[in-house]
């Protein structure tokens, strides 16, 4: 029976909320907290979304932290989620929300050839540790391809924590994972670019759950009057609004 179960922190990641109770419980092994908050003994947290919990874990936590608000601020959800169909991202939410973490075939997660992992900026810790008494891994380090983080300008850092499909079902306490001498020098402080102030506001916004108009209607929508869509609305020219988007987010510093 669960009788302890710690706060979760603003930009938590659940798997971190997860580690963080395996810490703090005092259990010699990441097997019997698993067991105890998990339906399947052989099931695992998800490092980007949730775990099937079960019935005794789920009374404790979603006494303390709605499962909608779990899945809108504690996964990567919004990032994956927000330009999806309708259908799906209403699927996937009420999946990750009442049932359980495989969310593969409903949202359109890209099958990168290359590695990634989970990360952390040295700053943020350094400020959780200030804060809270301890590091734990945030939402918006794992967005892919921004690689800095935009509160601090720091390059972010690989906790070498794969995250894939097979990655192991162990809790890495995010604690013992991230190193407490944060040594780094001026190179690796950037200024914040655009594109990755961009892509982090966005990832902040709320997700709208019910709305069920197309997002290629809507761009359609925000496009008329500009050079990027026929003057019947018919052609949307995807190639030069790419292209200048991309050099717009090149040539441009975001400025606070």
């Amino acid at each position: 029976m669960i009788s302890y179960f710690p706060d979760v922190y603003p930009d938590e990641l659940f798997y971190s909320w997860i580690c963080r109770y395996y810490a703090h419980s005092g259990y010699t092994a990441y097997i019997a907290a698993s067991e105890d908050i998990l339906s399947n003994r052989n099931g695992k947290v998800s490092y980007e979304f949730t775990a099937t919990l079960n019935e005794d874990a789920r009374n404790v936590i979603y006494k303390m932290t709605a499962p909608q608000n779990i899945v809108t601020d504690h996964t990567m959800y919004p990032y994956y989620a927000r330009f999806a169909p309708w259908d799906r991202r209403k699927a996937a939410f009420d999946v990750l929300a009442y049932g359980n973490a495989n969310v593969s075939n409903l949202l359109p997660i890209p099958n990168s050839k290359s590695e990634r992992y989970l990360m952390y900026c040295p700053d943020c810790a350094a400020d959780d540790r200030s804060n809270y008494g301890e590091a734990y891994y945030h939402r918006l380090h794992q967005i892919r391809h921004i690689g800095i983080c935009t509160k601090h300008g720091c390059l972010l850092q690989s906790t070498g924590l794969k995250i894939h499909g097979n990655a192991s079902p162990r809790l890495y306490v995010p604690e013992e994972v991230i190193p407490r001498e944060l040594n780094h020098n001026d190179s690796e402080y950037l200024p914040v670019g655009a594109f990755q102030q961009y892509m982090a506001d966005i990832f902040c916004q709320p997700v709208d759950i019910d709305n069920q108009v197309p997002i290629g209607d809507f761009l359609t929508q925000k496009l008329r009057g500009t050079p990027y869509i026929s003057t019947v609305g018919c052609m949307r020219y995807i190639a030069r609004l790419h292209r200048d988007l991309c050099k717009a987010f090149t040539n441009t510093t975001y400025q606070e």
